[in-house]
Formats: structure tokens, sequence, C-alpha cells
């Protein structure tokens, strides 16, 4: 039989929290000061908030720490929101979690980022309505994904330096022929969404102390996981500037329009030192297996429409004329 899952709470969470929020994972960021609000089940606990809002009282025998009976209305997620006018981080504990301590903590961390991302850098953020159209049926552009990210991944994996930055160097110019191929706003969407979600789980895994033998999924990702990758390529992304930059974080904070894969790019030069690529073999069978993914992912996405569209009652048809926007 399998061992029971640990056992959970609040304040043992927030104390490995305590202990994982520096301020130096990110200039200007202090997770420690960020309003947090936990929901264990029965109670929302409310941490460092200046101000509570109506129905939360203070917790007998704790300084500053509040208490509300039952969930509340603004605990939705995992997330980030606006409590009592003060923008905080919110967490939904799970008591029968089998994390740790300390990743759970580094969750709530990942959420105090976004607090600190929404302040400070409105515009690391994707528009979700450019991945409504994001061409994920693209066996071109799926095929350069599959191999950027293959890049990306040794690149990370890499033990020497030289092997580190030729792989970057193959993966970023593998990105560039697929951003080409795509259009505009999905490159954007990705590089934007990597600045979001990306640096936030880098901002986590470097709390949790799990960045330096962190890596990307042997397995990839599939052509209808577009955003989900981001909380890869970011961290990749990150974890690369840190071998091959010091200031870059300063930077990033410097100029609102940089991103990550430029910024590495510029790190490194597009020269210099061994030339990375794939052999014909791996070629090939990330062609075909790009063409099986997509192929697999339209039958699936056909299935849905067919499934939708047989349901009974009414259905309204907009037609527009060709080439007009709706």
């Amino acid at each position: 039989p399998s061992a029971p899952p640990p056992v959970h709470d609040p304040f043992t969470i927030m104390a490995a929290f305590d202990r994982i929020a520096a301020p130096s994972l990110w200039p200007g960021f202090d997770p420690g000061h960020t309003p947090i609000a936990i929901f264990d089940g029965k109670t929302t606990l409310l941490f460092h908030h200046p101000a509570p809002p109506a129905g939360f009282t203070p917790l007998a025998g704790y300084s500053g720490i509040f208490t509300y009976a039952g969930r509340h209305e603004s605990i939705r997620a995992n997330t980030h929101v606006v409590l009592g006018g003060v923008p905080s981080a919110t967490f939904i504990l799970d008591p029968g979690s089998r994390s740790s301590d300390i990743d759970l903590a580094a969750t709530i961390v990942h959420e105090t980022f976004h607090v600190f991302q929404a302040s400070r850098h409105p515009g690391w953020s994707g528009n979700e309505g450019d991945m409504l159209v994001y061409p994920m049926d693209d066996t071109l552009t799926f095929r350069l994904q599959r191999l950027e990210t293959e890049a990306l991944r040794r690149a990370v994996g890499a033990r020497g330096q030289d092997s580190a930055a030729c792989w970057s160097r193959a993966a970023l110019a593998l990105r560039v022929r697929r951003f080409g191929a795509l259009p505009v706003a999905s490159g954007v969407y990705e590089q934007r969404t990597e600045l979001n979600e990306g640096l936030a789980t880098y901002v986590e895994y470097l709390a949790a102390g799990r960045l330096s033998h962190w890596n990307i999924p042997a397995k990839g990702f599939g052509p209808d996981q577009v955003r989900l990758r981001t909380y890869s390529t970011g961290p990749a992304l990150g974890a690369l500037l840190d071998r091959f930059s010091t200031d870059w974080k300063a930077r990033l904070e410097a100029d609102s329009t940089a991103t990550l894969d430029a910024l590495l790019g510029s790190t490194l030069g597009s020269t210099g030192g061994t030339s990375c690529s794939f052999n014909a073999a791996e070629e090939t069978a990330m062609a075909a297996g790009a063409r099986r993914e997509v192929a697999d992912l339209k039958v699936r996405l056909g299935n849905k429409l067919d499934a939708f569209l047989r349901q009974s009652g009414w259905t309204v048809e907009i037609v527009v004329d060709s080439g007009q926007p709706l």
C-alpha cells in the first residue's frame, strides 16, 4: 500500500514560506510583505494584510493573522486578486496533497510574484484572446516547436558552458524560423506568457531550490499545449540566462519591451563556439511525430465539434462577408 499523504496546515506552510521567500529572488520583489489568503477547506486565513475587509477577524493567539469562517468569495483559485482594496495572493490548500511544505510554500511564492508583476509590469501578460486563434494545427510550426523544445531541453541539461551555449543558439534560431511562420500575435503571446507564467514558475523553482536540477520534460509538449509550454520555456530561458549573465534580471527590469528569448540572444550573440544541430534521423523522427500529433489533434477537435453540434436545442448561425471581421 502507498504511504499516507503528509498532513498539511496553513501555519506550517507559511512557516516554510517565511524561510524561502527571500527578497533576493528578484529585484524589487518582497514576497514576505504581500498579503496572502489561504483557504484550507474550512476556513480562510489572511496573512500580511494591512486592512482586512469586513468579515475577517483577528485570530486569537496570533499577531497579524485574520480568519474568516468558510471560503471567502475572493478565493477562486491559486491566483492574485484585489482583496479589501489591496492586491493579494490566494491559495487553496489540499490537505491531502503529497507535495512537501516547501513546494506548497513555493507555489504561494509563485502567486505573490504575480502580484508583483501586475503592479510593476502590467505588460508581462499574453492576450488570451490570441490563444483562441493560435494555429495549433499547423504541421510546419509544430515541427519547429518540437525541435526548438528539444534544443532548449539539451541546453538546460548541458554540463559544459559551450554545449549549453550552442544548444541555446540552436533553440533561438529555430524560434526565429517558427515565429516567422506564425502570425505575429501568436509569437507575442508566447513571449509575454513566458514573462508572466514562465518567470513566476522560475521564481517558484528558485525559492524551492529545484531550479538547478530541473529540466524540460523529455516528451515535450503537444500542439495544443501552447500555454502550458510557457511554464517550462520561461524557467528554461531564466536558468540559461543565470548561466551566462549576472545582471539579466536588472536588464529586464529596466527595459519594459525586453523578452527572455531576445535577452538570451543578445547575451550569447549569434555566433561563437561549437555549432549544435540535429542529425538527419532526429529531424525525420521529429517531422513524422509532428504530422502524427497534428493529425490526432484534428481528429479530437473534429469529434468535439461534432458532439457539440449534435446537441438538441436552438442553433444560432452568424454569417459574415468573406474577408470581413465579425
